[in-house]
């Protein structure tokens, strides 16, 4: 969408601002996926540990 702004109707500001919240939205996203990541992946390690006993 950046591109069309930059390109199709020259106006950079609109470029941009597309831009800049896209990088904020892949930003977030992948802020929450490592997140997620960790919490997942504590989880799988605490039933890594887990011993049997008799």
């Amino acid at each position: 969408m950046s591109l069309f702004f930059f390109l199709g109707k020259s106006d950079p500001a609109y470029g941009f601002l597309c831009l800049a919240i896209g990088l904020g939205n892949y930003l977030f996203a992948w802020i929450h996926f490592k997140r997620k990541i960790r919490k997942s992946q504590s989880l799988f390690y605490n039933l890594l540990n887990l011993q049997v006993r008799d």
